[in-house]
């Protein structure tokens, strides 16, 4: 394995205090989140430091194993460096968790058992050279079968996971340190992402490097210093897409309060557009952050598709109708060219019109106002084709296949430009993932641009007639109980919920949750998963235990998207698993599937 170097760990700690001087400065008022996601870095640290570790320890053993092998002709040199090296990588790891008793207890285990395990090595190969010089041949020592080491493997896999459990606490944390009710969780969502994906592709890049070769060992070098490039231009990206829209939504609240504060006939109307800004904004945000947890989950293979025979048409008409405001906001002329017969592909409907919702959003981000959209589908009997073509700035040659690349925004840049530069790159990955291929062509600069959608044909599906519609039933008010330990935020969906009709009660806690619930058998309760006292899970389960409790539905809210806290959720008996910003519309749909109490 290849470890990094002093100069290469001097530039990645700078990069490390840059990112959190820029959070610092750009987000004054969220101190406590910093300090809780430099705890998350150092749980990154500690992880790095235990694989280096194990890469010490696995040196020390294949060079007694080569020395075994080649009857003493091989130098222990290796494996009396390793307890030298090994005495560092401790020292680093204990001034990581100094701060931790438990792990520091665990460590120093480690360290007892990682040096018997060298010493135990040692004695080995001495016992081999003194045997030898007499004239006996020993056998060959399975090493890794040793006891001392599965005695360093245990030590070393319960220090990783208390420092895996340590990480995931301290991220659970860091989402609960929001200081304002909207866009506080989106910003330090995408804190911990940009944390998150860099240190991902550097800890890829060290996992893939060969110490052994010259030739692998300069590439990952390359890798590296690509790898900052990239990370640096997405800091400086990152806080002009975050600086723009929370700009414009602080003007919005410094215009919403002047309108309260001094109303006049004009108030109305101020208060009509602050809304609007701050909804525009909102919307902006959440992309963001949809764009990169995307990301994140096509890059860790964890995305799955719901596949199923779906018509191009409808997809088309999805995306269309999700673009539209854009379109409709910069004038754009809009044209669908469908064929005269249906053309399906087997997909995921959703994922589809996502990818065709992020070309027209890039169309309409470089055409210029009034401009031309042309949407175009055609098939044949293997394959089907859609065609995205604008009247913009065009491309250049070179830019053909880098505005596909990570946090890439193309050659030129205009002042309608907007994003991260990841939406073209996520678009491409998600048509790989459906077996098609998405690809640019454009006669020049200034002369326009097509992205071109290629996705396998499948067969029409049968589509049985389809049964009347139910008439939707009667929606009654419900007794509502939000426990939420944010202030803000339950001050806000509180009140909403109430204007719908339902009579909705207040827990900022876990335990005050539980005995809220009791106290007024709600009809439904919708809580945070982040809970002090006790988190929600556990709120969750003592609910489903009462039985006057048991019919009561249960709305989790979480910023966790991830399998794992969906499964957790449904273990402990939750009936529905939204992930942060809900709309209020959502809750409200599913308070309509609630089971309403008698009242006494």
């Amino acid at each position: 394995m290849a470890f990094l170097t002093g100069r290469e760990r001097t530039v990645l700690g700078v990069a490390v205090a840059a990112l959190a001087a820029n959070a610092i400065l750009t987000f004054g008022n969220l101190h406590g989140l910093v300090a809780v996601q430099g705890d998350v870095t150092r749980s990154h640290q500690v992880l790095a430091e235990l694989a280096r570790l194990e890469g010490t320890l696995r040196s020390a053993e294949a060079a007694q194993r080569t020395f075994l092998a080649t009857e003493g002709r091989a130098s222990l040199a290796s494996l009396e460096a390793a307890t030298t090296v090994l005495g560092i990588r401790l020292d680093r790891i204990s001034e990581l968790v100094r701060d931790d008793q438990d792990q520091t207890g665990r460590l120093t285990l480690l360290g007892r058992a990682a040096r018997r395990h060298l010493e135990d090595l040692g004695e080995e190969a001495r016992l081999f050279t003194a045997d030898r010089h007499a004239g006996v041949r020993p056998g060959t020592v399975a090493l890794g079968e040793a006891p001392g080491a599965r005695s360093v493997r245990s030590a070393l896999e319960a220090v990783e996971d208390a420092e895996r459990r340590s990480l995931s606490s301290r991220e659970s944390r860091a989402f609960r340190r929001r200081f304002t009710a909207v866009f506080s969780a989106i910003v330090s969502t995408l804190l911990g992402l940009c944390l998150v994906v860099v240190a991902f592709l550097l800890l890829r890049r060290e996992l893939e490097a060969d110490a052994d070769a010259a030739a692998a060992l300069e590439q990952a070098n390359s890798s590296l210093r690509e790898a900052d490039r990239r990370k640096d231009e997405f800091v400086v990206s990152l806080a002009h897409e975050l600086r723009n829209p929370l700009g414009a939504m602080r003007s919005a609240v410094e215009l919403l309060s002047a309108a309260e504060a001094v109303p006049d006939e004009k108030s109305p109307e101020r208060r009509a557009i602050s809304r609007s800004i701050l909804a525009r904004q909102l919307s902006h945000l959440t992309r963001l952050v949809e764009d990169l947890l995307d990301l994140s989950r096509i890059t860790t293979r964890r995305v799955v598709l719901r596949k199923e025979a779906v018509s191009l048409a409808e997809v088309v008409e999805a995306a269309i109708e999700a673009t539209d405001p854009a379109v409709s906001a910069r004038r754009h002329v809009l044209s669908v060219r469908l064929p005269g017969e249906p053309v399906v592909v087997e997909g995921d409907p959703v994922r589809l019109a996502q990818v065709l919702s992020n070309l027209l959003t890039n169309a309409t981000k470089y055409a210029p106002p009034g401009g031309r959209i042309d949407v175009t589908v055609a098939a044949d009997e293997a394959e089907a084709v859609v065609r995205v073509t604008d009247d913009g700035i065009g491309l250049a040659p070179e830019d053909l296949e880098r505005v596909f690349g990570l946090f890439e925004q193309g050659a030129v840049r205009t002042d309608a430009e907007e994003g991260l530069g990841v939406g073209l790159a996520l678009s491409r990955r998600l048509a790989q993932l459906h077996g098609g291929s998405l690809t640019a062509s454009s006669p020049g600069p200034g002369k326009g641009s097509t992205f071109t959608l290629r996705l396998p044909r499948a067969a029409a599906p049968h589509r049985p007639a389809a049964a009347p519609a139910e008439a939707p039933p009667a929606v009654s008010p419900r007794r509502v109980l939000l426990v939420e330990d944010n202030a803000d935020a339950a001050c806000a969906l509180a009140e909403v919920l109430s204007l719908q009709g339902h009579d909705v009660h207040v827990a900022a806690d876990g335990p005050n949750g539980v005995d809220s619930a009791r106290r007024l058998l709600p009809d439904a309760v919708v809580l945070d998963l982040g809970l002090p006292g006790i988190d929600g899970y556990e709120v969750a389960r003592r609910l489903r235990s009462d039985p006057a409790l048991a019919g009561t539905l249960l709305i989790a809210l979480s910023g966790w998207a991830g399998r794992e806290e969906r499964s957790r959720a449904i273990d402990a008996g939750i009936d529905h698993h939204l992930v942060k910003p809900v709309p209020a519309s959502r809750i409200a749909e599913l308070l309509a599937t609630a089971t309403t109490r008698p009242r006494t």
